[in-house]
């Protein structure tokens, strides 16, 4: 009886499912022939009822082949086919009422119109991207050099210390993702108006791993391979005479330029990486609210502030930071909790607002590791300020250091960290309030290091022009 009825059952799903292919064709419409592609309601109702009976169908001819070849091999009595089969016969019962639960599900969604508009959206952005996209266009391959930093070689050899340096060298390779880029906008759509699409096409980009790459003009090759991420983090030793080679003659900057080749790719990419020698001052300054206008306190204003429209700096802070450059011959270094993928958008704004040049020190936003809202979140950059803060104090013997941050994230908290465990190379903290009345959180935070060292500030009008 029971491979009676599912035979029964097998050929009714067939029928069931040729009917309705054919009602989906001839009345829903599905495969549209002009472009962009146009999707209903009526067609997200048939796409769902032909997987259903789909399903239905595979189930039913799956467990028919199962008996059969069970009762061709092993099976000699009806008596006996009814006590071994047991556990076949209670699968297909499970997996019909699995089926009966998603049809139940189904009802629920074909009479929820914010769900099938939904769902109907998400089946017109594959359609549309997986035959216009995928197959009629080549993503473009991008290499960035992030710019970096390079610090004194430090030298076991006592009687003969090396004059080398260390070339922190960091950048990305990637390829630009058009669906996953066309989702992304789909989701902050409601939040963002004129999205840039460029700005979106580099976040949303897909690594290139285990790439080979190599620094051209150099005495001997140094080559390297992208990470499983496509990104670029090696120290490579080099020769204080290649830095000579490599140096801006004239410029007022402590900088070399290179160029990276990708092999095999045709394609080359200049870097500036900055020296940072044992002595002078540094001044690291965060972007978000500290120098750009983000509203880092609000998701939504991030996005807007981050993919769409121009950037707006903090009024006065490149004046200041100009002075400050030229007085102290400092060097600066912009260390924010910003993607690395969108450096080229950021170099943009502080090229035009006229910030000195600097290192960039930015976390990577990894599709496998983190959801897209979770990042802006996240405080896993609490981690990342504190550890490249380290770096450059522990990598340097006397160097002094000005830190510049915000208060609407944790920016206090790290600094009086890092002052905490090395108040003699913190030359002062500087911190980005709203309004001048309000460093009550500020004195709870720094309540053990003296008032001298810190301060607050509005903009850049409220800086002083002299730190000692």
């Amino acid at each position: 009886m029971i491979c009676i009825f599912l035979i029964v059952q097998g050929v009714c799903g067939l029928v069931v499912v040729l009917v309705y292919i054919t009602v989906a064709v001839a009345n829903c419409n599905p495969i549209n022939t002009t472009f962009p592609l146009q999707l209903n309601g009526n067609v997200v109702k048939c796409i769902f009822v032909v997987t259903y009976w789909l399903l239905t169908f595979s189930i039913a001819w799956f467990a028919i082949g199962h008996i059969w070849i069970f009762r061709k091999t092993n099976v000699s009595s009806k008596g006996q086919f009814c006590e071994t089969n047991v556990s076949t016969v209670s699968i297909i019962i499970l997996l019909y009422g699995y089926i009966l639960g998603i049809w139940y599900i189904g009802f629920s969604i074909w009479n929820n119109a914010s769900i099938l508009r939904w769902l109907q959206n998400i089946i017109q952005q594959r359609l549309e991207y997986n035959l216009i996209s995928s197959f009629l266009f080549s993503n473009e391959k991008q290499l960035i050099l992030v710019p970096s930093v390079a610090f004194r070689h430090r030298s076991n050899n006592i009687t003969y210390p090396s004059d080398d340096w260390m070339l922190y060298a960091q950048g990305w390779f990637f390829e630009e993702n058009r669906i996953r880029a066309k989702f992304i906008r789909s989701i902050i759509s409601p939040f963002v108006d004129n999205i840039d699409k460029k700005r979106i096409s580099y976040f949303t980009g897909s690594g290139k791993k285990h790439k080979s790459l190599c620094i051209d003009g150099l005495t001997y090759e140094m080559c390297t391979k992208t990470d499983a991420h496509g990104l670029i983090k090696k120290q490579f030793q080099i020769s204080n005479n290649d830095i000579k080679q490599l140096r801006i003659p004239g410029g007022k900057y402590g900088k070399i330029e290179y160029s990276v080749s990708a092999l095999k790719q045709n394609m080359k990419t200049k870097g500036e990486i900055f020296l940072c020698d044992d002595n002078g001052i540094s001044i690291i300054s965060d972007i978000d609210d500290t120098i750009k206008i983000t509203g880092v306190t609000s998701i939504r204003s991030v996005l807007r502030n981050t993919f769409a429209g121009t950037f707006h700096a903090v009024a006065g802070m490149s004046e200041r930071y100009r002075y400050y450059e030229s007085y102290y011959n400092a060097t600066f270094h912009y260390l924010t909790a910003s993607p690395d993928q969108l450096y080229p958008f950021l170099r943009e704004f502080l090229d035009r607002e006229q910030f000195p040049l600097g290192s960039y020190h930015m976390r990577h936003f990894s599709w496998f590791d983190i959801n897209f809202f979770q990042f802006f979140l996240s405080k896993s950059f609490i981690k990342q300020k504190t550890s490249i803060l380290n770096m450059f104090i522990q990598e340097t013997y006397s160097r002094k250091f000005i830190l510049f941050g915000d208060i609407f994230q944790k920016d206090p908290e790290i600094y009086a960290g890092i002052y905490r465990n090395y108040p003699e190379r913190i030359l002062k903290i500087f911190i980005r309030v709203s309004q001048l009345n309000e460093p009550n959180r500020l004195n709870k935070v720094f309540q053990q290091i003296p008032k001298s060292k810190w301060d607050i500030f509005v903009d850049g009008f409220d800086l002083p022009e002299h730190f000692f």
